[in-house]
């Protein structure tokens, strides 16, 4: 440890009691024995970077945090950069371990390269830990949750809590001790710590949106909640489902299934009300789960969607909804509409494919459509995905040629977007993975 000590630092960057605390005026480093990674999985701890609090000023951009990693006496490999901007508040850093460091012998380095001088620029971390592989066995269900009912929110999952507080609602009629209220003024939103959700599958928590003037009634309009993801610790935020506020006057279970991009690492979730006037919402058993690590607890849905029986084409269930070209041509009992697309032996020179692959190449559409399917007990859809690339005659794409996968009821005329791959996601090819709703 350079540049640093055990101790509880002025500025109130620390997760709770003493911290590791960088205020020294050379190199500021803090670098571990080696250590066997060979059944690692992450490191996590809590960081803070500069402060707005006592005495220490808030720190600029150069002055960043590094994680880096080495086997043996090897050159370092940064793993991740903190931007004292993202950590003036003290938040939870979670960083899985590359697999070609899970070793024996293994050396891990947090280091400030750049600080003004001694007392500046100060920096800690606390609770600093490695996981081993095995955690996950052991998990509860489901592996990232808050009830609520402690009285307070959960910091190891929350980070920002705004408008709201955690409370008995006045017209919410759960048996839990508390809930996450919002009838305040100003910004109403929460905000997760930055989540590992690699194998994640969906975010679930009971919904109440009403007005609320001495009783509890339905909003007559707008007045809506909505679920965003990010990837950049909230400089920019992606909408994943509204819910308006007219129907949830009653608490309703509401599950959303996590895209591809967001199943990722150091991604944060918000739950937000952008605009009201006369409503009050609340949020009960906040849940993150995984299918294949943590199966979802029991959810019994308060109103739900039962599509129509469809006439399904000819195919068996589940092992018959394949095909991988090798035939030289596709299955027509599976597709009924193909346009813009031939069958080709390794198209693209897509290194998955070791016979043929389905391209899409015509001038005009190109699309791909399924015969009418019973999807009843099927999870999710797979493939293997080249978009564009610079070898065997085919071009990169431009910056609006991203790729589409939607689905319809068989009674609907329209499309419902399940997933949008942009135009630079697959260009060496991809495995991907697209989760059906429920």
């Amino acid at each position: 440890v350079t540049g640093g000590s055990v101790a509880s630092p002025p500025c109130g960057v620390t997760y709770s009691g003493n911290a590791l605390y960088f205020s020294g005026g050379g190199t500021r480093e803090v670098v571990t024995q080696f250590i066997d990674l060979r059944q690692a999985a992450s490191i996590t701890f809590y960081l803070g970077i500069g402060s707005t609090d006592g005495d220490c000023e808030q720190s600029n951009s150069p002055e960043a945090v590094e994680l880096s990693i080495r086997a043996g006496y090897s050159s370092w490999s940064r793993l991740q950069t903190f931007a004292p901007t993202n950590y003036v508040d003290t938040r939870y850093v979670s960083v899985d371990i590359p697999e070609s460091m899970k070793v024996h012998s293994v050396q891990i380095r947090l280091m400030q390269n750049v600080i003004a001088a001694e007392n500046y620029d100060v920096w800690s971390i606390d609770n600093f830990e490695i996981h081993s592989i095995y955690d996950r066995t052991i998990c509860s269900l489901p592996c990232i949750s808050d009830s609520f009912d402690s009285g307070s929110y959960n910091r190891e999952v929350w980070d920002v809590v705004n408008g709201g507080r955690v409370t008995r609602p006045p017209c919410s009629s759960a048996t839990s001790n508390g809930l996450l209220y919002f009838d305040q003024t100003g910004t109403r939103q929460s905000v997760t710590q930055n989540l590992d959700l690699r194998g994640m599958y969906a975010i679930s928590f009971t919904l109440q949106i009403v007005s609320y003037s001495g009783i509890c009634s339905s909003v007559q309009s707008g007045e809506s909640v909505l679920v965003y993801y990010s990837s950049n610790s909230g400089s920019t935020w992606i909408e994943l489902k509204e819910f308006v506020g007219r129907n949830f006057a009653i608490e309703t279970r509401v599950t959303v299934p996590l895209p591809r991009l967001a199943r990722s690492q150091s991604i944060s979730i918000r739950i937000a009300q952008p605009s009201y006037s006369n409503s009050v919402w609340s949020v009960e058993n906040f849940e993150i789960y995984s299918p294949d690590v943590c199966p979802p607890l029991s959810i019994t849905e308060t109103a739900t969607i039962i599509p129509p029986t469809p006439t399904p084409t000819t195919l068996s269930v589940c092992n018959d909804y394949s095909d991988n070209f090798d035939s030289g041509t596709y299955k027509s009992n599976l597709w009924s509409t193909v346009t813009g697309i031939r069958v080709e032996l390794q198209p693209c020179s897509l290194s998955y494919l070791q016979h043929f692959g389905m391209k899409f190449f015509s001038s005009s559409t190109r699309q791909l459509i399924t015969g009418v399917l019973d999807l009843r007990g099927v999870e999710y859809i797979s493939f293997y995905l080249l978009s564009g690339s610079s070898s065997n005659g085919c071009s990169l794409p431009s910056s609006n040629e991203g790729i589409y996968i939607s689905y319809r009821i068989s009674t609907s005329s329209s499309y419902t977007t399940l997933e949008y791959y942009a135009p630079d996601c697959c260009s060496s090819g991809s495995y991907v993975r697209v989760y059906l709703p429920t």
